[in-house]
C-alpha cells in the first residue's frame, strides 16, 4: 500500500513538474524575424501582436509600409536598411526599445513608462518627430531627427532625458516642452541632411545662418533647459555630386560626407569639410 501511495506521489510530481515546464515555456521571452520574405513574420505588427512580453523583434532590410501599436514590453532591433513608413504608437506599457531603425513618420509615447529611443532615424513625420505625452523614464538618444513638419521632440508633462541626437531641418522647434515636463540630458546639436531636409548643401548652411540653428522656429521653446541642444551645426550630406558654390561663414557649422570618394563638391568649398572631396577653387579649413 505504501508503495502504491509512493508511486502516485511520484507521478504527481512529474505532471506538476512538467506542466509548470510547459508554462515556463509559454510565457519566457522569444526572438523572432521579420524580412520582406522567406521568414515567419513579413509584417512587423503580426509579429508585435504574437510576441510574448519581453521578447526582441529583428527587423531584417526591407521597407515596411505601416503603422504599428505597441502595448506591450518588446525590443525593437532593425538591421542596417531596414526602414517602417508609417507611425509608432507607444500606450500604456513600460519597458519598451527601439534600437537601430530608420522611421519615415512619426513615434508618439503616451501613458508609459522605461521607454528607449536609440540609434535611430526619425524623419518625414506630418507632426513632431517624437511626441511624449504623460510619460516617464523616457530615454532618447544617437538619434537623427530631422525633416518633420511640426516639432523634432515634443514633450508634454512628461519625463524624458534626450542625449547625443542629431535634431534639425523641422519646421518647428528642435525640442519643445511644457512646464509639466522635466527634462535633462547633454551632447545633443542641430544637424540636418542633404538632399532629404534641404536640396543643397548651401541651402542647408543658410538655414543656419539667420540665426536660428537648423529647425525653423528655433532649436529650442522655453521651458527647455540651457545647453540642452548645442549651438553647433552639422550638415550630413547624401553621396552624389554637388554642383555648387558653398561658402561657410559659422565656424559652429561642419559639413559631413560619407567618404571622399562618394560626396562630392564640385566648385568650391568654404569651411569646415570631413568626408568630401571638393573640386574647383578650393580652400578647405
Amino acid at each position: 500500500m505504501h508503495r502504491r501511495w509512493l508511486f502516485i506521489g511520484i507521478g504527481t510530481v512529474a505532471v506538476i513538474g512538467a506542466g509548470v515546464a510547459i508554462w515556463v515555456l509559454l510565457v519566457s521571452p522569444q526572438t523572432l524575424t521579420i524580412c520582406p520574405s522567406g521568414c515567419a513574420f513579413a509584417q512587423l505588427q503580426k509579429a508585435i501582436d504574437a510576441a510574448r512580453s519581453g521578447s526582441t523583434l529583428h527587423i531584417q532590410a526591407g521597407t515596411y509600409r505601416e503603422d504599428l501599436q505597441i502595448s506591450k514590453p518588446v525590443h525593437i532591433v532593425g538591421s542596417e536598411g531596414a526602414r517602417l513608413e508609417g507611425q509608432i504608437t507607444i500606450t500604456k506599457t513600460e519597458n519598451v526599445s527601439i534600437m537601430a531603425l530608420t522611421v519615415h513618420g512619426s513615434v508618439r509615447i503616451e501613458e508609459s513608462r522605461k521607454i528607449t529611443i536609440s540609434k535611430s532615424t526619425i524623419s518625414g513625420s506630418q507632426s513632431a518627430g517624437i511626441a511624449v505625452v504623460r510619460s516617464r523614464e523616457v530615454l532618447l538618444s544617437e538619434t537623427m531627427i530631422t525633416g518633420n513638419a511640426g516639432d523634432g521632440i515634443a514633450v508634454e508633462s512628461s519625463q524624458v532625458q534626450i542625449s547625443q541626437n542629431t535634431i534639425g531641418g523641422n519646421k518647428g522647434y528642435g525640442i519643445r516642452a511644457d512646464s509639466a515636463s522635466q527634462l535633462s540630458g547633454e551632447g545633443n546639436r542641430s544637424g540636418s541632411r542633404v538632399p532629404d531636409d534641404f536640396p543643397t548643401i548651401q541651402a542647408a548652411i543658410d538655414a543656419w545662418h539667420v540665426g536660428m540653428g537648423i529647425n525653423g522656429l528655433g532649436d529650442v521653446s522655453e521651458n527647455v533647459p540651457p545647453g540642452l541642444l548645442v549651438g553647433e551645426g552639422v550638415i550630413f550630406v547624401a553621396p552624389g555630386v554637388y554642383k555648387e558654390f558653398v561658402t561657410i561663414r559659422d565656424k559652429n557649422v561642419r559639413i559631413r560626407g560619407a567618404s571622399r570618394d562618394e560626396v562630392i563638391i564640385d566648385g568650391t568649398g568654404l569651411g569646415d569639410v570631413d568626408g568630401i572631396t571638393v573640386r574647383g577653387q578650393s580652400k578647405v579649413f
